[in-house]
């Protein structure tokens, strides 16, 4: 966000809840809320002022424009864990937010995702965690993606995959002599 976009935001804030905003004040809340674009910076403010009683916080003009973290967290942890279920860790998962794969991936891998070592409860808290930490991080995630073991055994050795397929070749087994009694 610009500053001159900040600055005629943190006066509408001062005047309509009739609070001084000192220079030092002033730049705490733009160090916490810098990463957010000029549009969200307005949304924010406007909502501000229609919904609260209090001039906000910085945590409160962010759970404006961007929803209550956690909650926005959960519902990515859920998206994840149903396509962790219905297409598992041999196969690539396709659809999920930037910043869910950021997330997986820092947690070793779709493999790893999909078969924790802790338990559910755990490896949720883990998640949310880390979501909360990358979502305002959004824009400079860039384009990860996540492989299933399939994919990645295939792009490892593809000599072993039918090329107009991507199935695994099958190869003929010799046949053993009938053993003697």
């Amino acid at each position: 966000m610009t500053r001159d976009v900040f600055a005629r935001g943190m006066t509408a804030l001062s005047e309509t809840f009739r609070e001084k905003v000192t220079g030092a004040r002033s730049e705490v809340y733009y160090r916490a809320l810098q990463d957010l674009t000029d549009e969200q910076w307005d949304a924010a403010v406007t909502q501000a002022i229609q919904t609260l009683r209090f001039f906000p916080k910085p945590v409160e003009l962010r759970e404006v424009v961007m929803g209550d973290l956690d909650a926005v967290a959960l519902a990515a942890w859920d998206e994840a864990w149903d396509m962790a279920s219905s297409v598992g860790a041999y196969q690539t998962p396709h659809g999920l937010d930037p910043v869910t794969v950021a997330v997986i991936s820092a947690m070793g891998g779709w493999a790893a995702f999909c078969r924790p070592e802790e338990s559910e409860k755990w490896h949720r808290a883990e998640f949310v965690k880390l979501w909360k930490i990358l979502a305002p991080r959004r824009d400079d995630l860039g384009g990860k993606a996540l492989v299933g073991l399939e994919d990645a055994d295939r792009a490892e050795r593809p000599e072993f995959y039918e090329p107009e397929t991507h199935r695994p070749r099958l190869r003929a087994v010799p046949r053993l002599p009938p053993r003697s009694a």
